[in-house]
């Protein structure tokens, strides 16, 4: 009995944390996928209606359903192809000059580290105001006349820069720690070596780092998928125009707008899960087959 006792407790002690994950995640996901084959306004019992949904999002060339969900899912994906890089590349290169500094190295961290404490709310109403057209400090000091939350790619070049200054202090924090436990030999043996520092960083410190990469370069490209507040806040409207819309935003005005077409937004969902569940894998195999 104490034995069985003692096997128990490890279990135990993630029990509370597999019920969330079960409430949370499991149900939900597993609710989403089977509402994806129905049709469903949150009222009347669902009616199961097959790959209705399916069909019409990927296959029902013309369709209504079919021109929103291509032109979200395009507007997602060059938004993720164009940041992910930068939210990947830009803290890492901020890392390595921090690293090397050793006065006010704390003082910067901190200053980039900010922004990521605020709520997207905060940072979207402050770039809003600083892009005014009229009176954003941006046009008044660059001397031009851009209606950034309006004009296109103007409002997409917004959205990418409020992004990476956003979001950089997260990644940055991991790629200093990660830094902070290469050993210092190693950097001396690349010196004797006659290594210079694009030398040391090639070949001593992005290996250090290469699963603080590979973790914040999935998280990243997954929260690049789920981009939602920055669009819909930044163009001042619950229905921003094709070519401002995202995939989020697409699923939350089928779902919750004026028609309730659950079932149609669960369809959406399930295929961007998919999506970004495939980038991920593809993701990890690069980084594998890369080592």
């Amino acid at each position: 009995m104490r034995k069985t006792t003692e096997r128990l407790k490890p279990y135990l002690f993630i029990l509370p944390h597999y019920l969330f994950f079960v409430v949370f995640f499991v149900i939900p996901a597993v609710s989403a996928i089977y509402i994806s084959f129905c049709r469903w306004d949150f009222v009347s019992a669902p009616v199961f209606v097959g790959w209705q949904n399916y069909q019409k999002i990927l296959l029902d060339q013309g369709g209504y359903f079919y021109e929103q969900f291509w032109n979200a899912f395009t507007n997602s994906f060059f938004y993720v192809i164009a940041s992910v890089p930068l939210l990947v590349g830009v803290p890492l290169l901020l890392a390595v000059m921090l690293h090397r500094l050793h006065r006010f190295g704390g003082f910067f961290q901190s200053v980039f580290y900010f922004p990521y404490l605020l709520s997207v709310a905060t940072v979207v109403l402050t770039w809003r105001w600083l892009l005014d057209r009229s009176f954003g400090m941006v046009n008044q000091v660059l001397g031009i006349d851009v209606g950034w939350t309006i004009d296109q790619p103007y409002f997409w070049i917004a959205v990418l820069v409020m992004s990476v200054w956003w979001g950089l202090g997260g990644n940055l924090v991991i790629y200093l720690a990660g830094m902070a436990g290469i050993p210092r030999d190693l950097y001396e043996a690349a010196e004797l070596d006659g290594a210079n520092a694009a030398g040391k960083l090639l070949h001593v410190t992005l290996p250090g780092l290469r699963n603080q990469l590979l973790y914040t370069t999935v998280m990243t490209t997954i929260a690049s998928f789920n981009i939602y507040g920055q669009p819909l806040m930044l163009a001042n409207s619950k229905t921003p125009s094709d070519d401002k819309n995202v995939l989020i935003i697409l699923i939350q005005q089928l779902a919750f707008g004026t028609s309730q077409i659950a079932g149609m937004a669960s369809a959406i969902a399930v295929v961007l899960g998919v999506a970004v569940m495939a980038v991920s894998v593809l993701q990890f195999r690069f980084a594998r087959e890369a080592r």
